[in-house]
């Protein structure tokens, strides 16, 4: 896990990471079509979820741009 400071950051605001570990023989948590791809279709789905916990993928309960960005991280032909 890498946390890095943005342009804007003050270091004054709280931050919290929730890691959620992926249950056994789940190898590929953001392919929600399960395609064995992690892939447009995918995005469209978390997208249609927004605001929901319907595709939260970092366990805050909501879907929103930080589940995003896991599901950009994990692009791609799941292992």
């Amino acid at each position: 896990v890498s946390i890095v400071a943005s342009p804007g950051f003050r270091g004054t605001e709280n931050t919290t990471v929730i890691l959620r570990s992926i249950p056994e023989g789940e190898v590929c948590l953001a392919d929600f079509d399960s395609s064995n791809v992690v892939d447009v279709l995918d995005l469209l789905i978390l997208i249609g979820a927004w605001g929901t916990a319907d595709a939260d993928l970092n366990g805050d309960g909501y879907t929103n741009v930080n589940d995003m960005l896991i599901l950009i991280g994990a692009w791609g032909s799941c292992p």
